[in-house]
């Protein structure tokens, strides 16, 4: 027996320095959510990052927590018509998952994968909070617009669009933007917009490509249409962003337009509307300048 008991080897296993740092951390971040008052701490977090946003305060009923999968759920997430410069009733979220990913150094804070559900959408993206600051990662979520959109009484939409963005907020004012917005089935149902009546558009391609250039935000490509489109256009330009109130915001866009001669033939009005601008192979050449809201058009030279 005691010639067994000598060849025991009780040498530990031979784990690779990687391991022994990710098991050693697995145990660091797990003996937090053990012992550490998260609850609290993630309430206090996310509550200060989520006032701050400019001219959307969102609120919610209350943080509950699992700590097998690390995870925060928020129920009733209440997001104002304010943050889409609306008026009406709020977007509740009756529920969201925030999963725990770890810590994130930019900004400083807990990181997380958020799940939700907005409008009939399934939303999914990372979200990091930080003290005075968050950042949320939307990749590849493919949204239906009909639904989306339908807080904002004055535009409907049809068709799908896939986004890409990245949102960084720092002390109340938006630090990094980029956005990518892709549609091959972009439509204009029937309807009047400013007692202008529309008759169904199919448009198709819609391509939206901008990030923010210090405080402006540059337009890199937005995209309407295809070569079977009664509309066609293409702009580039800045706006300058004002986060108080983004209707506001000025642009200075340049671009071009294009109608068909079915859609001129069905609103003959167009054609006197456009004359003032030049025209380059059949495309109007305009620029856009003056607040979101109402944008006044010039003939680009």
């Amino acid at each position: 027996m005691s010639t067994d008991l000598e060849k025991i080897d009780y040498s530990l296993p031979q784990i690779g320095k990687t391991k022994w740092i990710g098991l050693m951390l697995t145990v660091f971040f797990l003996g937090i959510f053990i012992y550490f008052p998260i609850t609290y701490k993630m309430k206090s977090i996310l509550k200060e990052s989520l006032s701050k946003i400019p001219g959307c305060p969102i609120s919610y009923k209350e943080i509950g927590t699992e700590f097998f999968f690390p995870k925060l759920i928020i129920t009733d997430l209440i997001v104002p018509m304010s943050c889409f410069n609306q008026y009406g009733d709020p977007i509740t979220l009756k529920k969201t998952n925030l999963n725990f990913r770890g810590l994130s150094f930019s900004p400083f804070g807990p990181h997380f994968m958020l799940e939700t559900s907005v409008l009939k959408n399934n939303i999914s993206a990372y979200l990091t909070a930080g003290f005075g600051s968050f950042a949320i990662n939307i990749r590849e979520n493919r949204l239906d617009l009909k639904n989306l959109l339908k807080p904002v009484e004055k535009v409907k939409l049809t068709g799908s669009v896939l986004v890409d963005a990245l949102i960084k907020v720092s002390n109340g004012e938006i630090s990094d933007l980029k956005v990518n917005l892709i549609s091959k089935d972009l439509g204009f149902p029937a309807q009047s917009i400013q007692g202008f009546k529309l008759y169904n558009l199919k448009l198709n391609n819609l391509l939206l490509k901008a990030q923010n250039n210090g405080k402006s935000l540059a337009i890199e490509n937005f995209i309407v249409g295809d070569a079977n489109s009664p509309i066609r256009s293409s702009f580039k330009g800045n706006i300058k962003m004002n986060t108080k109130n983004v209707l506001m915001s000025q642009v200075d866009l340049k671009g071009e337009a294009f109608f068909s001669k079915e859609f001129i033939e069905k609103y003959a009005f167009i054609k006197i509307l456009m004359a003032k601008f030049n025209k380059k192979d059949d495309f109007y050449q305009i620029e856009l300048k003056g607040p979101l809201s109402s944008p006044s058009t010039e003939t680009s030279r």
